[in-house]
């Protein structure tokens, strides 16, 4: 249980982050900072990220307010989206709440149901963006 962090395509384009419950805010930390800060400064090119939370109903305590400031200040340059799914209806209210706060860090973050549109959501940014 806790939390996995895996590359899920060959070309290291696309880091996974999975929550399975229990998972605490300390793991979070460190895997924010193993994932996003090492793994993503280790690739050249664009780098997206997706933490899938379907696998978890709980949310750990305390305040999850520190620990999406901390994350909004540590984002690596070449961070395209990081993309939150499968989050419970407290979670999304939280992320929801603290991007409407704080619109210029988490300009990069976007809420989507499944982890199958957090991939569409992606595809369709590089496209855009001719990536």
């Amino acid at each position: 249980m806790g939390i996995t962090i895996e590359w899920i395509d060959e070309q290291r384009l696309i880091l996974c982050h999975r929550y399975s419950d229990p998972w605490t805010w300390e793991e979070h930390s460190l895997g924010v900072q193993t994932g996003i800060q090492r793994l993503l400064q280790r690739v050249p090119q664009r780098a997206d990220v997706i933490f899938d939370f379907s696998r978890s109903k709980n949310i750990p305590r305390p305040d999850m307010m520190p620990f999406l400031r901390s994350g909004a200040n540590n984002m690596t340059p070449n961070l395209g989206l990081l993309v939150i799914c499968g989050g419970s209806r407290f979670l999304n209210t939280m992320i929801h709440t603290f991007k409407r706060l704080n619109p210029t860090r988490t300009e990069r973050w976007q809420l989507i149901a499944t982890f199958e549109e957090a991939l569409a959501l992606i595809e369709h940014d590089r496209a855009t963006k001719g990536e």
